[in-house]
C-alpha cells in the first residue's frame, strides 16, 4: 500500500514539474530580448513595450479578475449546497416533570363507575432527558426558482464588467504603440538629419579647403574663408544639437520599451524612402466596432439598460426552494434517545414585495434617466470619432501634397548646387551665391525628412483613429 501511494505521489509531482516546465519554457519563448548593437525593426520595438509595460500588466491582472467575478456570479444559477455539523454542551438535564408524580389508572379495562381508582407512581427521575451532550449534522440546499430577473441581470453586469476591462486593456495598448511609434519615427527623422548635418559639414570642408587654396593663389579673400568658417561653425553647432537630441529620443524610446536608457539599439528604418501612401475611405459602422472608447461607451450603456432592469427586478415577487437532510444524538424522534436519527425537510419560501412608500419606484426612475445619458455619451462620443477620422483623412493628403513637393524641390535643389558649384569655379558668381546654394539644398533635404516622417505619423494617427492601431500594423 506505501509503495502504491508512493508511486502515485511520484507520477503528480512529475506531472506538476512538466507543466511548470512547460509554462516556462512558453514564457521564455514569449518573452523578446534585445542585444546591444543589434539593429531592431518598429514592431520589435513594439512587443518590447507592451511585454514591459507596467500598466498592462495590471490592466492584464485586473482583465483576469474581472473573468473570476463573472465566473463567480454565474454560480448563482446553480443550487448551493451546504453542511453543517455541531456540537453543543449543556449544564443541566431535561426534566419533563418538575416532581415525582402519582397518575390515577383504572385496574379494569371497561369503564365500571364502582371500580377501585388505583394510582401509578412516576418519579421524576424517569422522565429525566439526558441532553447535556448534543451532536448535530446536517446537508441543505437552496435553489433559487424566480428572483425576478435580479440573478440573470447581475450576470450580465459581470459579462460587462468584464469586456470593459477588456477594451481598456485595448486601449492602453494602442496608446502604448501610439507613444512607441513617435518615439521611433523621431529618432529615424533627427538619425536622418544627423546624416544630413554630417554632409552638409563634410561639403563645407572640403569648400574651405578649395577657398583657401584659392586664397593662396589671390582668387579668393581672407573674407571669403571668414565667411565659410562661420558656416562651418553654425553646422557644427547644428550637428551638435542634433546629437543631442538624438541622444534623449532614444533614452525615451528605451524607457518606454523596458530597455536600459544607456543602451544602444539601432533602428531598422533608418535609411527608409519614405513614398505618398494611399487614403482610402472608412466605413464609420466598422470603425465604431473598432474602437475601444466607443465599445466602452455600448457597454457603458448596456450596464446602464441592466441596472434598469435590476431596479425593476426589485418589485418582483422571489422564489426559492429549500431542501434539507438532518440528524441529531440525542434525537427527539424516539424519547431523546442517545442514537442518531435523520429527517428531512423540503419546501418553498414565496416573499411579495407590497410597499415601500415609493423608494423602489424613484429608484427605478433615477436608473432609467442614467440610462439615457449613457445613450446621450454614446451619440456624442460618436460624432467626435467621425470627425477625428476627417481630420485625419485631410492631414493624409496635406501630408502626401507635402511629400511630393519637398522630393520635387529636393531635386531642383540638387541640380542648383551642382551648377552653382561648377559656376563658381568658373568665377560665374560670387561665394556668397555658392553659400546661398548649400543653405537652400540643406533646407529642401530637411523638408524631405520632416515631410518623409510626417507622412509615417499621419498614417499612424489615421490608424488610430480607426481603431486599427495593433502590433502587426505599420
Amino acid at each position: 500500500m506505501k509503495r502504491l501511494f508512493l508511486t502515485i505521489a511520484v507520477i503528480v509531482l512529475g506531472v506538476q514539474l512538466s507543466a511548470a516546465q512547460n509554462d516556462m519554457q512558453t514564457s521564455q519563448k514569449d518573452s523578446i530580448v534585445f542585444d546591444e548593437g543589434g539593429v531592431y525593426s518598429l514592431e520589435d520595438f513594439r512587443a518590447m513595450a507592451l511585454q514591459s509595460n507596467k500598466d498592462l500588466q495590471i490592466a492584464s491582472q485586473n482583465l483576469k479578475a474581472a473573468e473570476e467575478s463573472r465566473k463567480q456570479m454565474f454560480t448563482q444559477f446553480l443550487p448551493s449546497i451546504d453542511f453543517n455539523a455541531a456540537y453543543f454542551r449543556t449544564g443541566k438535564s431535561v426534566k419533563l416533570l418538575g416532581e415525582d408524580k402519582y397518575l390515577p389508572v383504572v385496574p379494569t379495562p371497561p369503564f365500571d363507575p364502582t371500580a377501585v381508582m388505583g394510582f401509578a407512581y412516576l418519579p421524576q427521575d424517569a422522565l429525566t432527558c439526558d441532553v447535556q451532550n448534543i451532536f448535530g449534522g446536517s446537508i441543505s440546499l437552496v435553489q433559487p426558482v424566480y428572483m425576478g430577473g435580479l440573478v440573470r441581470q447581475m450576470y450580465k453586469l459581470s459579462k460587462i464588467n468584464e469586456e470593459v476591462h477588456r477594451l481598456e486593456s485595448e486601449q492602453m495598448m494602442q496608446n502604448v504603440i501610439l507613444e512607441v511609434d513617435e518615439a521611433y519615427w523621431r529618432c529615424v527623422s533627427l538619425v536622418n538629419k544627423k546624416k544630413l548635418a554630417e554632409q552638409y559639414l563634410a561639403l563645407l570642408d572640403k569648400l574651405l579647403s578649395n577657398v583657401e587654396k584659392m586664397k593662396v593663389q589671390g582668387m579668393a579673400t581672407k573674407g571669403d574663408v571668414l565667411n565659410v568658417k562661420v558656416k562651418q561653425n553654425e553646422a557644427n553647432l547644428a550637428l551638435t544639437k542634433i546629437d543631442n537630441g538624438l541622444e534623449l529620443s532614444k533614452m525615451a524610446l528605451y524607457q518606454l520599451c523596458g530597455l536600459k536608457i544607456s543602451g544602444d539599439y539601432r533602428l531598422k528604418d533608418e535609411n527608409i524612402e519614405q513614398e505618398s501612401v494611399e487614403n482610402a475611405g472608412f466605413d464609420m459602422e466598422k470603425v465604431y466596432a473598432m474602437r475601444p472608447e466607443i465599445q466602452m461607451l455600448e457597454q457603458a450603456n448596456e450596464a446602464a439598460k441592466a441596472n434598469t432592469k435590476l431596479a425593476l427586478s426589485r418589485f418582483m415577487p422571489n422564489l426559492v426552494f429549500n431542501a434539507s437532510f438532518l440528524g441529531s444524538n440525542p434525537n427527539m424522534y424516539n424519547g431523546f434517545s442517545k442514537t442518531f436519527k435523520t429527517n428531512y425537510i423540503v419546501g418553498a419560501v414565496l416573499n411579495i414585495p407590497i410597499t415601500h412608500f415609493g423608494e423602489r419606484v424613484h429608484n427605478y426612475r433615477a436608473s432609467k434617466f442614467k440610462q439615457k445619458v449613457a445613450e446621450i455619451n454614446l451619440a456624442k462620443a460618436k460624432e467626435k470619432v467621425e470627425l477625428q477620422l476627417n481630420q485625419s483623412s485631410f492631414r493624409i493628403i496635406e501630408a502626401n501634397k507635402k511629400l511630393g513637393t519637398s522630393i520635387t524641390n529636393m531635386s531642383s535643389a540638387d541640380e542648383n548646387l551642382r551648377l552653382a558649384k561648377e559656376s563658381y569655379a568658373e568665377g560665374l558668381i560670387s561665394l556668397t551665391d555658392l553659400l546661398a546654394a548649400h543653405t537652400a539644398w540643406l533646407s529642401a533635404s530637411s523638408e524631405k525628412i520632416d515631410a518623409g516622417i510626417d507622412v509615417r505619423l499621419c498614417t499612424l494617427y489615421l490608424e488610430k483613429a480607426k481603431g486599427e492601431l495593433s502590433v502587426e500594423s505599420k
